[in-house]
């Protein structure tokens, strides 16, 4: 048994809950590893084209061509029984062409050159290079076509578009991680946020704290401003319920979770969250 056949797909399969897609192109580069050759024979060029050069991705239940078969639950079962169903692997997708069975190859490379078309108005490289590796797929055999995706993806690599996209990539998925906070490390349970400033800024937090489920104070110094406060707020509850953003109810439960208050000390020492909005008066 060669290797190309040892290592043959059976099948492809995922939860209806996934998600499918090229990203690279997102990150000023275009897939490395085939993806720009397997895909364009799995859902056509034309559908391919689309995913690579905009790094759109699509539900698994979209997904079909890409996907084998969608399942709701338990993934291992449902593979095992899709082996099990299974006489002989599935065409390997670099023996297929990037048009159906039963479409001529005209008309699929019409529809790949009219995407090709929309995408025009695209200029950056990562897209251009898309555009040029899945054409690669009708001109070029399966080889040949990725040694050129592969020179095209380090030039890429290389270039100023990924030299900045990548590190704000990077740096965005670790921002999200506090260093020594772990899965292990325990949490505060939030349940009273007190908010010093009722101001524009100081409401909005607030709307979003008590449609979350939390209660919450909103703290001025002056009882005017707090009750202006109040009003604006109701109103802006009001509105949503005229528009259908919010139903009556809702509306209404948010609201019940207020308290106003003028003064600090007590009413802070009792939250478990605290958030300053206050008027920005730097002297």
């Amino acid at each position: 048994m060669d290797t190309r056949s040892r290592w043959a797909v059976l099948a492809r399969i995922a939860l209806d809950a996934g998600r499918v897609g090229l990203p690279a192109t997102t990150l000023g580069l275009i897939p490395g590893a085939r993806g720009t050759q397997r895909l364009p024979r799995l859902v056509g060029a034309a559908k391919a084209l689309d995913m690579i050069a905009t790094g759109r991705q699509v539900s698994a239940a979209a997904a079909l061509g890409m996907i084998d078969q969608v399942v709701t639950s338990d993934l291992t079962e449902a593979a095992r029984v899709l082996i099990a169903t299974l006489s002989a692997p599935l065409p390997r997708s670099r023996d297929r062409k990037p048009w159906f069975a039963g479409e001529a190859e005209s008309a699929a490379r019409a529809a790949f050159e009219a995407r090709t078309t929309a995408l025009s108005a695209d200029p950056a490289p990562a897209t251009l290079a898309a555009v040029s590796a899945v054409r690669d797929a009708f001109d070029t055999d399966f080889d040949t076509a990725l040694m050129r995706e592969m020179a095209a993806f380090h030039q890429l690599r290389q270039g100023p578009e990924a030299q900045a996209l990548l590190p704000a990539f990077l740096a965005e998925r670790d921002c999200v991680h506090v260093q020594g906070i772990g899965r292990d490390t325990a949490r505060h349970t939030i349940q009273r946020v007190a908010i010093l400033g009722a101001g524009t800024m100081g409401g909005g937090i607030a709307m979003t704290m008590a449609n979350a489920g939390y209660h919450v104070t909103m703290i001025e110094t002056e009882a005017e401003a707090l009750e202006a406060a109040c009003r604006r707020i109701e109103g802006v509850y009001e509105g949503q319920v005229a528009r259908r953003r919010i139903s009556p109810a809702a509306a209404e439960a948010a609201l019940g979770r207020f308290d106003w208050v003028v003064g600090l000390e007590e009413d802070v020492k009792q939250a478990d969250l605290v958030i300053e909005a206050v008027y920005e008066d730097m002297a």
